[in-house]
């Protein structure tokens, strides 16, 4: 008997105390629908990085793989686009970015909506060979919020 469990999606639907696992559980969607309980998550989350590349000035990501990826930049972003977020949910993506030894920059729109940053004024992608700015989108099902954490060497 196995002690991993891998599935696409685990949906717990009852008013009941829940669903419990003791070792490893794999999932692309876990979904928690029950009248005011909450999924309590032990230890640690973990997530697949996905490596993403743009063509052409512009970078999609698909929700549907991962809430991590990475960019090594190596042309501006002109246009970003965030593919299969989930309908009615709030969704966080983060996403490193890091710069060749020509700057790049990355464009604060996403899916032609310009996202909200602390202060109002965008965000703009650190400069330096090697430089890596983390930048952690939330998406409430309306708004896009940019959180960067810059300047990573």
């Amino acid at each position: 008997m196995s002690s991993e469990l891998k599935v696409d999606t685990i949906s717990e639907k009852t008013t009941s105390n829940g669903v419990a696992f003791s070792n490893e559980v794999k999932l692309d969607t876990l979904s928690e629908k029950t009248l005011g309980n909450t999924i309590q998550l032990g230890h640690t989350v973990s997530e697949d990085v996905t490596a993403a590349t743009s063509s052409s000035g512009t970078l999609t990501l698909d929700a549907s793989v991962g809430g991590f990826f990475t960019v090594a930049l190596s042309e501006n972003i002109t246009t970003w686009t965030i593919n299969n977020l989930p309908a009615g949910r709030a969704t966080v993506i983060t996403v490193r970015f890091t710069q060749d030894s020509t700057d790049r920059t990355v464009v604060s729109t996403i899916n032609t909506v310009a996202a909200k940053t602390a202060g109002g004024a965008g965000w703009t992608m650190s400069t330096g060979s090697g430089v890596i700015d983390i930048v952690t989108v939330l998406y409430d099902g309306t708004n896009y919020y940019l959180i960067p954490q810059q300047a990573w060497s």
